[in-house]
């Protein structure tokens, strides 16, 4: 029984990383503090976790500066003292990126943010 659920659980292992045949690299991008370019090639956005007391705008590209097709809608979080982390996730799949991603902030505090992609 051990033997079955070991291989059970590295053909799950192995499926799950690969995709059309190509491995995967699971990604969680440095703690950032502004606008910055995560990550350059294919791949999927995940999401992204928000720490701000102030306001913020974000804007994520799929690019390697901040124009073109936007990988989400602008959103914008009003700043709180009690509600200061926010997170946005595309789901389970992400959203395909086929240049890189580059996030855009706009805000008069302090900011710090992760993305969660996964690259091809």
């Amino acid at each position: 029984m051990r033997k079955l659920f070991a291989l059970i659980v590295l053909a799950v292992c192995l499926s799950a990383s690969m995709v059309f045949g190509q491995p995967l690299q699971v990604g969680l991008s440095a703690q950032q503090t502004g606008d910055v370019s995560i990550t350059t090639g294919e791949g999927y956005f995940h999401g992204v976790l928000i720490g701000c007391a102030s306001g913020v705008t974000v804007d994520v590209y799929d690019n390697t500066a901040a124009s073109g097709r936007k990988l989400m809608p602008t959103l914008y979080f009003a700043g709180s003292a009690t509600n200061q982390t926010h997170s946005v996730d595309m789901g389970s799949y992400g959203v395909f990126y086929d240049t890189g991603i580059y996030v855009d902030v706009t805000t008069s505090g302090t900011l710090r943010y992760t993305v969660y992609f996964t690259s091809k």
